[in-house]
């Protein structure tokens, strides 16, 4: 028994398209979502108080889609993939260049046993893979990756009518439908009711989650639909915001042991501070009071990594720089330092003061020499 093929999927292979921009997975996900999770379906169950198949239909996955096949269209160009493992040949012998079919050339100017691009080995009777650098175009016989010709798709057989779909076409109108399908998802009433069912069940779930030790659970998965309360503009209720501010310390104190661990990894002053950064920011954000320890935290990151980036630049940027004549990094490390020391409260300006008079000592000394 034959195996049923989907409508796009069929209609991406009576547009003669494989599979483009590795986006074919996408478009598996844009489907199961279309054809699993119904808007009426989703509709009559928000009616009936229920909210779990609206997130099911993972606004943001649709969203990845719509921008994945906005740039696929504007880009021009269509990648396909030959299922050629070994590299001996590819099977699409004919490629569409401006509405025609055409064989492809096969010829060769390469005295290598294999392509250096596509692997294939050189013999007069084997195809390069779709998009190899040494294929020449059989419209105008420059080079097929390179030329001005519109790639229209490659086929394994000869079409029976050259008057095909136009790939181009497809996507677009893909795109459009896409964009439908996306709107009625964001659709403000749709969303906020959503979010006014969610919240106060989650609410209960988070608290029996957090009843049990599971602090990094409950505040994860509630602040999923928190986030989204947001995106709808739905209010927070007070009982929300006390949750979130009752389950706040413990998770604290998990950002700050992550931090220290990051900390003792040697990435401190890129990948601890800005952990903990926009944690604090996002928490802010949600009306979270942030507790002292937290914040007393991160301000002794802020005085650290400000330390130790001005360390890097007096012993490692600034004789590099001086050797150089290139002072752009040191200029960039040295303005994140003075940044940290800001906002952790830390007066480093006497160093800076003495790296910035050298420096402008070598550039003016630079400078002299040049005359």
């Amino acid at each position: 028994m034959e195996k049923s093929v989907s409508p796009i999927k069929q209609a991406m292979r009576d547009a003669g398209i494989r599979s483009y921009a590795n986006s074919e997975e996408v478009l598996k996900d844009f489907e199961k979502l279309k054809t699993e999770n119904n808007l009426e379906q989703v509709k009559l169950l928000l009616a009936e108080g229920e909210y779990s198949s609206f997130f099911s239909l993972n606004l943001k996955e649709v969203g990845a889609f719509e921008n994945n096949l906005e740039l696929i269209v504007s880009d021009g160009e269509l990648n396909f993939d030959c299922d050629d493992i070994e590299n001996k040949s590819c099977y699409f012998k004919y490629v569409r260049l401006n509405e025609k079919i055409y064989q492809r050339h096969n010829r060769y100017y390469h005295r290598e046993v294999n392509c250096h691009d596509c692997a294939i080995p050189n013999k007069e009777e084997n195809m390069h893979h779709y998009g190899c650098d040494m294929e020449y175009c059989p419209r105008c016989d420059c080079q097929l990756l390179s030329c001005d010709c519109r790639k229209q798709g490659v086929y394994k057989d000869e079409p029976k009518e050259v008057n095909i779909t136009n790939p181009k076409t497809f996507l677009k109108k893909l795109l459009v439908e896409t964009r439908k399908f996306r709107k009625e998802l964001t659709d403000k009433v749709l969303g906020k009711r959503a979010c006014e069912l969610a919240l106060p069940a989650e609410l209960e779930k988070a608290k029996t989650l957090f009843s049990e030790g599971k602090y990094n659970k409950a505040f994860s998965d509630f602040r999923y639909y928190v986030a989204w309360a947001k995106y709808f503009k739905v209010p927070l209720s007070k009982d929300v915001k006390e949750f979130n501010n009752q389950i706040f310390p413990f998770i604290a104190e998990e950002y700050i042991k992550t931090s220290e661990s990051l900390r003792g990894q040697g990435t401190y002053y890129s990948n601890a501070l800005y952990f903990l950064k926009y944690r604090i920011e996002d928490a802010r954000n949600d009306g979270i009071k942030i507790p002292t320890k937290l914040q007393g935290h991160y301000l002794d990151i802020c005085r650290d990594t400000a330390l130790r980036l001005l360390e890097k630049v007096e012993k490692e940027l600034l004789p590099e720089a001086i050797a150089k004549e290139d002072y752009y990094e040191l200029n960039e490390f040295l303005m994140s330092a003075s940044q940290h020391a800001k906002e952790g409260g830390l007066d480093i300006s006497p160093r800076a003061d003495e790296i910035c008079k050298i420096r402008n000592q070598n550039l003016r000394k630079a400078k002299f020499n040049r005359l």
